[in-house]
């Protein structure tokens, strides 16, 4: 069966807005009405996360390849009134049409982490930017950094320039909100 390039942006839509509804479900990304610098915040606390969904994703995938899709319930009866034709799909088709989502949703998925990357690139010179892989990718908070730094230096520093190297990156992953943040 032939699944044809509007089959496959359905496939895509939905997977994408059932990504979404899953992330806010589980709190790992929020609702708009986030400035640029909130929304940067969010990608980097999710980035190691970003990263596991597709490494599950792929297992979601060998799974289905080596033993099809899990058994779901025949419990559920038609009713009387249900009269139309269905249109029946084989097991190999589901399988298909599952894998498209999951693949469609890891590319998706590793298209940010790759944008997320090109963003941490452009400060990865800076000399605080461990600070950056120490409180968003690692948890820690600004003492823990504070103390653990060569020369341990103030934790209001470690704030300043944590937030300083966030604007950066907001600039660069979120350019037109900035800019509309700026002059609205």
């Amino acid at each position: 069966m032939n699944i044809t390039s509007k089959e496959v942006k359905k496939i895509i839509d939905e997977t994408v807005s059932k990504t979404v509804d899953e992330l806010l479900q589980q709190k790992l990304i929020k609702k708009k009405d986030m400035n640029t610098y909130q929304k940067t915040e969010q990608l980097l606390y999710n980035y190691n996360a970003f990263k596991e969904v597709v490494k599950d994703k792929q297992e979601m995938i060998e799974q289905i390849e080596n033993y099809g899709l899990p058994n779901i319930s025949n419990s559920v009866i038609p009713m009387p009134q249900d009269t139309g034709y269905k249109v029946t799909v084989s097991e190999e088709e589901k399988e298909k049409s599952k894998i498209a989502a999951l693949e469609s949703s890891i590319a998706l998925t590793k298209n940010y982490i790759k944008i997320i990357d090109n963003a941490l690139k452009t400060i990865q010179d800076d000399p605080y930017y461990e600070v950056i892989e120490k409180c968003y990718f690692e948890g820690k908070k600004h003492s823990v950094v504070a103390n653990e730094w060569l020369t341990p230096i103030d934790e209001t520093t470690i704030g300043r320039n944590k937030n300083r190297l966030v604007k950066k990156l907001s600039i660069y992953l979120f350019s037109d909100d900035v800019i509309r943040e700026l002059y609205t």
